[in-house]
């Protein structure tokens, strides 16, 4: 990967598996679209639990009233992107980019934990300038 590449947030290509994919910047939509996700699977979670314990419609309801007024913290942010789910999200949102016909089952498929990695490593380095950033300039210097 050129430093360019990564000064500019430019696709790189790399091989995971046996495949040579593009790994894209994540963008602002992938981020929004991750959130959705991850605010799903919370109410996923609770309408398992709720019926492993029996509540009835009424509670059901109740409960994903809340579920669904509980924000989304940075926390929770980190959390989840730090998670198996979350990290396979993204890496398919990022190969989505270039691949549209990538499937959330081919990243399934990846049996190389140490590829896998290094595919979430080249995407955490997109769009970072590793060696120092020139000095942003005062457009109204005052004199």
């Amino acid at each position: 990967m050129s430093d360019l590449s990564r000064a500019t947030g430019q696709p790189v290509k790399i091989t995971l598996g046996d495949r040579e994919i593009t790994l894209s910047p994540i963008t602002v939509g992938d981020l929004a679209a991750f959130e959705g996700e991850c605010k799903q699977n919370r109410l996923q979670r609770f309408l398992e639990a709720a019926k492993m314990a029996g509540m009835d419609k009424d509670e059901r309801l109740e409960g994903m009233a809340r579920i669904l007024t509980i924000p989304f913290t940075n926390e929770d942010f980190v959390a989840e992107m730090s998670s198996t789910s979350g990290v396979r999200y993204l890496l398919w949102k990022s190969i989505m980019h270039k691949q549209p016909k990538y499937t959330l089952e081919q990243i399934d498929e990846l049996s190389d934990l140490e590829v896998l990695m290094n595919a979430v490593s080249a995407i955490s380095n997109l769009g970072r300038v590793t060696e120092n950033p020139p000095e942003a300039k005062d457009e109204n210097p005052s004199e």
